[in-house]
């Protein structure tokens, strides 16, 4: 399509452009015109859909793995400031009580979140790495 493009402005303004625009637009038809063909000529054979199909398949489920990655490590970043800010919190306030409790228990809870985000990590890359 923009071969076309390139070509009926070669033929309609040729009189009005000069040597670099003549020469701008000729680069311009001949490599569209080749990467038309390449991407016809692609769908066309089954062999390569096939192998395009596959790269775009593991291309996703990289990018699956890296987000999940990401998430995992933003859970654990969050949980571990929760739990500084919380014992920060409760240790200069000496708060007691039912506050002082539920700011324990709050720490203690995403403690707990950070210790199993890291150990579900860590196995997952041991089991990852002696299976490949």
């Amino acid at each position: 399509m923009l071969s076309l493009v390139s070509l009926t402005e070669l033929i309609f303004f040729f009189d009005s452009m000069n040597v670099g625009k003549i020469l701008k637009n000729f680069i311009y038809l001949v490599f569209n015109t080749f990467v038309g063909f390449w991407s016809v000529q692609e769908s066309l054979s089954y062999k390569q859909t096939k192998r395009a199909e596959q790269e775009k398949d593991e291309r996703e489920e990289l990018i699956n793995l890296k987000s999940a990655n990401a998430s995992i490590i933003i859970i654990q970043i969050t949980s571990l400031i929760l739990v500084i800010v919380a014992v920060i919190v409760w240790y200069l306030g000496r708060i007691e009580g039912l506050i002082g409790a539920a700011l324990l228990g709050s720490a203690v809870a995403f403690g707990i979140v950070f210790i199993l985000t890291f150990f579900s990590q860590l196995v997952t890359y041991l089991y990852y790495y002696n299976k490949i």
